[in-house]
């Protein structure tokens, strides 16, 4: 069972986390799973993690739905859809939780301090039926979503600032909804942490549409200086703690 103090700490990083994403639409999912690697167990991380990133990107569709490109999302979801079914048939649900928390903590140190672009395989993809299927299976076992598909996202010329974060929004919502399916299907149990996930989710859909104003008063770039290093050394104690 989930304590205040922890319950606190958990809001204050989805906060943290939602500001990130309502800054760039990259980045959120990461501290999340940097956040949650400290409190809730290893199992449970990821599916967590799932639920909370499908309203905070719900949120951010919503903000600027009208500017959501339906061709890709239509193109990503079907991808989705596959790349879930597949995933679901590999033994991920078996692994030990030690397993889990170093694979996560890697992929967290990996994902905020290499180079955008070390993600991206946009030349040789150009399909969003393929980046749906292959990020979402991926997305199963490491949790995280942004990087896998913010490359092809972000080279859509026509997309405007707004359209990219609501497009980008919308197809990590539907990794992310398809994951929890997957999960449900597994049987892992949610439900002892039901209080936890509402409370975070209804957090997660606030801070979409605050996040922006909580960066007036701090620069972009040492805001993210300073939530790189902070994750990075949350990240390290999920890696060493086991």
């Amino acid at each position: 069972m989930i304590q205040s103090q922890e319950l606190l700490f958990l809001i204050f990083g989805t906060l943290i986390a939602t500001t990130v994403s309502g800054l760039s639409g990259l980045g959120g999912g990461i501290i999340l799973l940097a956040f949650f690697g400290m409190v809730l167990p290893a199992n449970l991380i990821i599916p967590t993690h799932s639920i909370v990133q499908f309203f905070s990107n719900l949120g951010r569709a919503i903000w600027s739905y009208k500017e959501i490109d339906t061709k890709i999302v239509l193109k990503y979801s079907l991808g989705a859809l596959v790349g879930a079914i597949a995933g679901s048939l590999l033994p991920i649900a078996d692994l030990n939780q030690n397993i889990f928390s170093i694979i996560i903590g890697a992929s967290i140190l990996v994902a905020m301090w290499l180079p955008q672009n070390a993600f991206d395989y946009s030349p040789y993809i150009k399909s969003y039926f393929l980046i749906g299927a292959i990020s979402t299976t991926v997305s199963l076992f490491i949790g995280i979503t942004g990087p896998l598909i913010h490359p092809f996202i972000a080279k859509e010329k026509h997309l405007s600032r707004f359209g990219f974060i609501s497009t980008e929004a919308t197809c990590s919502g539907i990794t992310h909804l398809t994951k929890v399916i997957v999960y449900i299907d597994w049987g892992i149990a949610f439900y002892d942490q039901k209080k936890t996930i509402v409370a975070l989710s209804f957090v997660a859909i606030v801070g979409s549409f605050l996040g922006k104003n909580l960066l007036k008063k701090i620069t972009e770039n040492k805001f993210h200086t300073i939530v790189k290093l902070m994750v990075s050394i949350l990240a390290l104690r999920m890696i060493f703690k086991t």
